[in-house]
């Protein structure tokens, strides 16, 4: 379930959890073997066919066929209804890009597609060995080593938050969030610069 105002539990009796479950019993029978509508909604991002789904893609790429004017920029709704879809289109284009390569990766050909191995950092095996031999060549720690203090949350973990608020409050400050873009039926307050 999704955690923003998530319902953690709830209590139903078996009654009305029968009834439900009769009421929903002719629809389920009918998506499990493959009938009724297809329906596209926020709920696919939870789907594990949503990245193959037709139904699904056809949305996505009706998201920008509404525009109302020829004009070389969108208005201002039709930038707003392409965004509201943006998200959903980056959910689904990265769902998409992991079926596919994982389907690839199980035998299926996809046209135009295939798997190659993704870029890679290079790494120390036995670091303690490497750092051994460094320091026998003549290379001081101070030269291999950095030394830097310990984040808020990882203090907090160390020193309990209570106790930290107590001993460094007046130093801890939380600056001001850069502006991000949300929907409007976002909670936070409207971004302003005299904030």
């Amino acid at each position: 379930q999704p955690r923003i105002s998530n319902t953690a539990s709830w209590t139903i009796s078996t009654a009305d959890l029968t009834a439900w479950g009769n009421k929903v019993k002719p629809t389920a029978q009918l998506a499990y073997t493959g009938g009724g509508e297809y329906k596209s909604g926020k709920w696919c991002r939870f789907c594990k066919a949503s990245a193959a789904c037709r139904k699904r893609t056809e949305e996505m790429f009706a998201a920008a066929s509404g525009m109302s004017t020829p004009a070389a920029l969108m208005t201002d709704a039709e930038l707003g209804a392409v965004l509201e879809k943006a998200d959903d289109i980056s959910h689904w284009a990265k769902s998409l890009q992991d079926y596919a390569l994982s389907e690839i990766l199980a035998g299926r050909k996809i046209d135009g597609w295939k798997a190659v191995e993704g870029r890679s950092n290079r790494t120390i095996q036995d670091v303690d060995a490497a750092f051994d031999r460094l320091r026998a060549a003549g290379y001081a720690d101070a030269l291999l080593y950095k030394r830097k203090p310990l984040t808020l949350t990882q203090l907090e973990n160390v020193i309990t938050a209570p106790k930290l608020s107590e001993l460094i409050g007046d130093h801890i400050c939380k600056p001001r969030g850069e502006p991000a873009l949300a929907p409007a039926s976002d909670k936070r307050k409207d971004y302003t610069d005299t904030a």
